[in-house]
């Protein structure tokens, strides 16, 4: 299971030196983002190898799996389908400590990517990403209830704001949502509902863009629970995020 609050390293090869260097850096997690990796690095064995050589150096970081869609940001060729498969048969044999996935990828083949992971003790994100802007305060907070409701371990929503309302608006939610998890996880302990209870049912909510860029190091105060960035020497994998080592300083002056 992933280890929150975490500060992620986006990572678009599989390079141990790289993953490494971001740990050493103060990221807690890596994410491959296997739609960023070049074709012929998309290939089951050799992520399956590039984890297990990483954790065998650092036993410690904790490694997330996503294969992002297009429609939200990702960069995978081919079929939906293609997409959804390839990242379930990496979750089959990966030693990966949680899994990204759409909310609003196709249910069944999304549903068969959670059983995965759960059949392996590995935490379920559900996400949900806009670019172009940030919906209503109701609709982002009924949305992290459902996916929790779906199951998710994580509800992890990322959305442009476009005022320093928005951001703020951002903010107030993550602490509603944070704290209406933890007393919705303390209460609910029966059936099928026990696993979330003992693990809590937790959120990230991430503020993209120039306007949201501050809401990456302020909103883990507020109880998100994941935060991203990129490694010191590549670029952004969205809009806003900063280098793990910047980010690292300002969340360690912070705490």
């Amino acid at each position: 299971m992933l280890r929150t609050p975490a500060l992620v390293c986006v990572l678009r090869s599989l390079s141990v030196e790289k993953a490494l260097n971001a740990i050493m850096r103060g990221a807690d997690a890596v994410e491959l983002r296997v739609d960023l990796l070049r074709r012929d690095e998309r290939d089951v064995a050799r992520v399956r190898d590039f984890v297990s050589v990483f954790k065998d150096f650092r036993c410690d970081a904790h490694v997330i799996l996503t294969n992002r869609a297009a429609s939200e940001g990702g960069s995978f060729e081919g079929t939906e389908e293609e997409r959804m498969n390839l990242l379930a048969e990496l979750m089959e044999v990966v030693d990966a400590d949680a899994v990204d996935v759409e909310f609003m990828a196709e249910h069944e083949m999304r549903s068969e990517i959670m059983r995965i992971a759960h059949d392996r003790n590995a935490s379920v994100i559900l996400s949900f990403h806009d670019f172009s802007g940030m919906p209503a305060a109701d609709s982002i907070e009924n949305m992290a209830h459902e996916m929790h409701a779906e199951g998710a371990d994580i509800a992890k929503i990322a959305v442009t704001p476009k005022t320093a309302e928005d951001a703020l608006t951002l903010l107030r939610i993550t602490l509603k949502l944070s704290h209406s998890s933890l007393n919705d996880s303390l209460n609910d302990r029966s059936g099928a509902h026990a696993r979330h209870a003992r693990n809590e049912k937790k959120v990230a909510i991430i503020g993209m863009g120039r306007i949201g860029k501050h809401t990456r190091v302020i909103a883990p105060i507020y109880g998100s629970a994941l935060t991203y960035g990129f490694p010191d020497d590549d670029e952004e994998v969205a809009p806003g995020q900063l280098s793990i080592s910047a980010m690292r300083g300002m969340l360690n002056a912070l705490s």
